[in-house]
């Protein structure tokens, strides 16, 4: 009995129904003629092909293969979907983007070596994967709609929202940092999150120092926080 981890499938684009019911006449008149790889039980490629073969009780043939460690396997599983030229673009990205972050490379630059996509297609993607909905992501993923079309839908919908705003510029350097769709320093939308980042700092230090007759010797922390919130909630009722 072999096991699925949903990390190694979600690696592997979805078939269509289409694709899945034709896959699966297939195998119903022909048998399953290709082998299920797994690596210690754990399958890393033909997990439709097995879901098809337990669902009728089909007979299957599985090949071994080893790996030292789930990175080695991971890596695997990308190459040889990678292989397969005629994925959607934006399956290519998001297979070079995740190598990338397991080979330790600067993922726009890699992503965009490894899909052929120029740099400015990958970022829209990782825009889209960042603010978009699974619904956007699935369509994009299933070739239906462009990455670029995608991405002035998307800016044209957040354009019209504080929200949209209060995401890119409010955002800490840190967590930009930290992002996996990190975008690269010199973009626009990196120096407006250190720009906010840096006034709305300066700022709170400025309201500290002018504060500073609050904060009495050998008063505890809570009790000047308790203070300043009482003075904030009297602020609050003024706006």
């Amino acid at each position: 009995m072999l096991t699925i981890n949903p990390y190694f499938k979600n690696l592997i684009p979805p078939l269509s129904s289409d694709e899945f019911s034709q896959l699966e006449q297939n195998i119903l008149t022909h048998g399953c003629r290709d082998t299920i790889k797994h690596w210690r039980g754990t399958i890393i490629d033909g997990h439709n092909r097995y879901e098809i073969c337990q669902k009728h009780g089909l007979p299957y043939k599985v090949k071994k293969l080893r790996f030292v460690t789930k990175k080695d396997a991971t890596i695997w599983i990308i190459e040889n979907q990678l292989g397969r030229r005629n994925l959607p673009k934006a399956v290519l990205i998001k297979l070079g983007l995740e190598k990338a972050k397991l080979l330790g490379q600067n993922i726009r630059k890699y992503a965009s070596q490894v899909s052929g996509a120029s740099e400015g297609v990958v970022y829209q993607y990782m825009k889209i994967v960042e603010h978009g909905d699974p619904k956007l992501l699935q369509q994009l993923e299933r070739g239906e709609l462009a990455i670029g079309r995608a991405y002035k839908e998307l800016r044209g919908h957040k354009a019209s929202s504080d929200s949209y705003r209060v995401n890119i510029t409010k955002k800490t350097v840190e967590v930009l940092y930290a992002s996996e769709c990190t975008p690269d320093i010199h973009h626009p939308d990196y120096a407006a999150a250190v720009a906010s980042n840096i006034a709305e700092m300066e700022g709170m230090y400025r309201y500290i120092a002018e504060k500073s007759g609050l904060m009495h010797p050998g008063e505890g922390f809570e009790t000047i926080r308790k203070r300043l919130l009482r003075q904030l909630a009297v602020v609050g009722r003024m706006l």
